[in-house]
C-alpha cells in the first residue's frame, strides 16, 4: 500500500496500474461519477488516478516537434514520457476536453505595458490561486508546509520536471532566484520588498532536488499569497543564466562575450531584465545586434508558451513542449499551438482592432466607455463583450513625498485631499464614465467591501459639496493671491497639478472631470 501525502491530504492508492481501466475525460460541467480532489478543478497524478482506480494514458500534441524546431537552441525532442514530470498536474477543463492547434491573437498596449491579460494565459507559479480568488492551489509546487510561526515555509517540486529546452528543473533553480538575481544588487540595486521579510533577506535552503526551503526572519505567513498571485516567478534557470553569473560560473564573463555582451552580468540583465515585471523584454528587443550570436531568444520557461520572436510590433510564442500540465484524458497541455501579440499603443487602433475582428480575447485596457461602440458591433464582428464595471475602483493619490517641501505640506495635509474629494462629482462620473451602472463611493481599497468597513468609512467624503471643498481649501491659506481664479499654497508659490494616469486602467473621461471639478475649487491642473 502506498500513501502519498498532498499538502496534508492523504490518498491511498489499493488498486495496481496494470488492473485499473483507462481515466474518463472528467471536465468541470461533467464530473462523470468522479468525485472532487483536494483541491477544486484539478489533480496530481496519484491523486486523480487513486479516485477513479483508473489510469491515465498521455498523449501528445501531433505539432510538438514542428513547434520544438522554431524554439532556438532546443534539440530534438524526446518522447513525452521523458518530457513529462513523473507527478503531471492534471486539469479538469471546463466543459470539454480540448483539440490541438490554432493561434491565439492578441493585443498589448506594449512590451512591459497592458499584458497582464495575455501573460495570464501563459502564467506559472509556485502556486496559483484558484477560480474562487480564496483558495490556493499547487501549480510547479505539488504541495507546501508551514511551521507553527509562520517562519519557515517548505515546497514540494515535482519529480522529473523540465525547462521548455529539457534541462532540468528544481530547488536550485529556486534558490539561484533568490540568491543570485532577486537579491544580488550587482543584478537589482535594491531587492524588492517582496523578497524581504521585514527589511531583511530570508535564507533559502535546497533540502533535496525536490525540496526547497524559506526559512524567514521572522513570521510572514503572507508569503504564500504572493507567491498565488504575483506575476514575479520564484524561479529561473541556473543551466542557462547560470553560466553568465560569477558566482556559478568563473568563465562568466567570457561566456557572456562570447556571444557579445560586455560581461556576465550584462548577459543576465539582457535576458533577465533589470525589473522584476516578468514580460522584460528579450535580448533580440533589447540587444538586436546580438541576436545571432545568442544561445537562445529567450530564457527557457516553465509557462505553456516560450517566445520565438520579438520586436517593436509584437512578439510570437508557441507552445512549451515540456509543459508540465496535462488533461483528464492525458493530453499534455496547451491545447492552442501559437500566440501572438501585437503592441499598439494608441487606444482609437486598438478599439479598432477590436471590431474588426482581429483580437481572440481581450481585457485589460479597455474601459467601460469603449462599451457602446463594442456592443453595437459584436454581431457584426462575431464577438461577444462581458461588461464587469463592478471591478472598476479609480482613484487619485497625491505625492506626499514630493521634493519640493510646499507641496509636500499641501498634500499631506487632510484637509487638502478631504477638500479634494468632495470637489469630485461623482454622480456626474458615474452617468458620463460609466453609463449609471457604478455606485459611487469613496476609496476603500476593497471589492466588495467588506463587512469591517462600515457604510460611514464606505462614504466618507464622497459626497459632491463644492462649498466644503472652498472652506477647507481657505482655511488651509491657499488663497487666489494673483486674481487668475486658482488657487496659490500658503507660502504663496502656484500649485498645479500634473495628473499622470495609465490609460490601461482608467478612463480619460473621468480624468478631465475630476481635473475640472477641482478647478471649479480654485486647484489648476495640466
Amino acid at each position: 500500500m502506498k500513501v502519498l501525502l498532498y499538502s496534508g491530504v492523504a490518498f491511498v492508492a489499493l488498486a495496481s496500474a496494470a488492473s485499473a481501466a483507462v481515466c474518463p475525460a472528467v471536465t468541470v460541467g461533467d464530473m462523470m461519477g468522479f468525485e472532487a480532489g483536494a483541491f477544486p478543478q484539478q489533480y496530481e497524478l496519484a491523486e486523480f488516478e487513486a479516485l477513479g482506480n483508473c489510469t491515465v494514458e498521455f498523449s501528445a500534441n501531433p505539432a510538438s516537434d514542428d513547434l520544438n524546431a522554431r524554439i532556438r537552441g532546443n534539440g530534438p525532442l524526446p518522447p513525452l514520457a521523458d518530457r513529462l514530470p513523473s507527478e503531471p498536474l492534471v486539469v479538469a477543463p471546463y466543459d470539454s476536453i480540448g483539440s490541438y492547434g490554432g493561434t491565439l491573437d492578441a493585443l498589448s498596449n506594449a512590451t512591459e505595458s497592458g499584458t497582464s491579460d495575455f501573460m495570464s494565459i501563459r502564467h506559472v507559479n509556485l502556486v496559483r490561486y484558484s477560480d474562487d480568488l480564496q483558495t490556493i492551489v499547487p501549480m510547479i509546487a505539488k504541495g507546501w508546509e508551514w511551521n507553527d510561526d509562520f517562519t519557515q515555509l517548505t515546497f514540494f517540486l515535482r519529480e522529473g520536471h523540465k525547462w521548455s529546452d529539457g534541462s532540468p528543473f528544481g530547488a536550485r533553480d529556486v534558490k539561484f532566484w533568490y540568491d543570485n538575481l532577486a537579491t544580488d544588487s550587482n543584478v537589482r540595486e535594491l531587492p524588492k520588498d517582496y523578497v524581504l521579510v521585514a527589511g531583511e533577506v530570508m535564507d533559502v535552503v535546497v533540502i533535496d532536488d525536490t525540496t526547497i526551503q524559506f526559512n524567514l526572519p521572522s513570521p510572514k505567513p503572507g508569503l504564500l499569497s504572493h507567491f498565488a498571485n504575483h506575476y514575479a516567478q520564484a524561479f529561473q534557470p541556473m543551466d542557462f543564466l547560470g553560466q553568465f553569473h560569477p558566482d556559478i560560473d568563473p568563465n562568466a564573463d567570457a561566456n557572456a562575450q562570447a556571444v557579445g555582451f560586455e560581461s556576465g552580468y550584462d548577459a543576465i540583465k539582457g535576458y533577465y531584465g533589470n525589473s522584476d515585471w516578468m514580460d522584460t523584454p528579450t535580448p533580440m528587443l533589447a540587444h538586436p545586434d546580438l541576436v545571432a550570436g545568442l544561445p537562445a531568444d529567450t530564457v527557457p520557461t516553465l509557462e505553456s508558451y516560450i517566445i520565438t520572436r520579438e520586436n517593436t510590433e509584437g512578439r510570437h510564442l508557441v507552445a512549451n513542449p515540456y509543459y508540465f500540465q496535462v488533461d483528464t484524458s492525458g493530453q499534455q497541455l496547451p491545447y492552442i499551438n501559437e500566440q501572438d501579440e501585437l503592441f499598439v499603443g494608441e487606444s482609437e487602433v486598438r478599439l479598432l482592432k477590436l471590431i474588426n475582428s482581429e483580437v481572440d480575447y481581450k481585457s485589460q485596457a479597455l474601459n467601460l466607455d469603449y462599451a457602446p461602440l463594442l456592443l453595437e458591433n459584436q454581431e457584426k464582428g462575431n464577438f461577444t463583450i462581458e461588461l464587469k464595471p463592478e471591478i472598476s475602483i479609480g482613484a487619485f493619490a497625491f505625492n506626499v513625498t514630493s521634493e519640493n517641501l510646499a507641496k509636500r505640506e499641501v498634500f499631506g495635509d487632510v484637509r487638502f485631499r478631504r477638500a479634494m474629494s468632495v470637489a469630485m462629482n461623482r454622480d456626474e462620473i458615474n452617468e458620463v464614465v460609466f453609463f449609471g451602472l457604478g455606485q459611487p463611493t469613496q476609496y476603500i481599497a476593497f471589492s466588495p467591501t467588506p463587512s469591517f468597513v462600515s457604510k460611514e468609512l464606505e462614504m466618507a467624503y464622497a459626497q459632491f459639496d463644492p462649498d466644503m471643498a472652498n472652506a477647507l481649501l481657505d482655511e488651509m491659506g491657499m488663497m487666489d493671491l494673483d486674481g487668475d481664479g486658482m488657487r496659490e499654497m500658503p507660502n504663496g508659490e502656484k500649485l498645479v497639478l500634473n495628473m499622470q494616469v495609465a490609460t490601461q486602467a482608467v478612463s480619460i473621461k473621468m480624468v478631465e472631470l475630476v481635473g475640472q471639478n477641482w478647478r471649479e475649487v480654485g486647484i489648476d491642473k495640466r
